[in-house]
């Protein structure tokens, strides 16, 4: 009889921590559940680092999150992520945060959306509500509406793609937007290099408010 209690002892006190676990994971905001598709997890995991590599073992993307679960086949589930760092060479080039993802550690891929914003060391700001990373092609896309920034450039177009190596990113979409909110402009296509600085809209069609300009100017 003592080894029955002693057993129901043992089955009460595991039910009582796994109760206390989940209660403290809801209390800090971490997921419990998986999202509607996602794969059952095998671990979860608080504030990590997550690394993906190439086939030589350099770093190719670093994934900072609050938390994440990660499955068995080796797909992350992400919360809270500030930064991800896209990496050419040694260095980072491109940053992103947002409110939560998925990193495929086989395919080396990651999606990541919810709050996105992105910034590069090539000069241009994204504010968008996805992003894709493809890791064999080395490019980052994203594929909805979104608003570019490039120095006093500011245009909103949709669907874009950045090529990492290349260090271009291609917004081949009608493209609306202004410089230095005094010049109105739209073209069929965008494209701004990395490495030259040069911002090219295709087809560009604009207007010029003179009223603006000159209080600019008097100013």
């Amino acid at each position: 009889m003592s080894k029955r209690r002693a057993l129901l002892a043992l089955v009460a006190t595991f039910a009582l921590v796994v109760a206390l676990g989940w209660y403290v994971l809801r209390l800090t905001g971490v997921p419990v559940l998986p999202r509607p598709g996602a794969e059952r997890p095998w671990a979860i995991m608080g504030p990590s680092v997550i690394y993906g590599m190439d086939e030589e073992g350099r770093k190719v993307v670093e994934i900072h999150v609050q938390g994440a679960s990660v499955s068995q086949r080796g797909v992350y589930d992400l919360w809270g992520i500030d930064p991800a760092i896209w990496y050419r060479g040694e260095e980072g080039v491109v940053m992103a945060s947002a409110g939560r993802g998925t990193y495929n550690e086989r395919t080396r891929d990651a999606e990541i959306s919810g709050g996105l914003k992105v910034s590069s060391k090539d000069g241009f700001f994204l504010e968008t509500e996805e992003l894709r990373w493809q890791y064999r092609p080395r490019e980052i896309i994203c594929p909805g509406a979104l608003t570019v920034r490039h120095h006093d450039f500011t245009g909103q177009s949709d669907f874009a793609k950045y090529l990492v190596q290349e260090q271009k990113l291609i917004c081949p979409n009608k493209v609306t937007g202004s410089i230095a909110q005094h010049v109105s402009l739209s073209g069929e296509g965008l494209v701004i290099d990395g490495k030259t600085q040069e911002l090219t809209l295709q087809k560009v069609s604009g207007t010029i408010e003179l009223g603006a300009l000159e209080k600019h100017a008097s100013g």
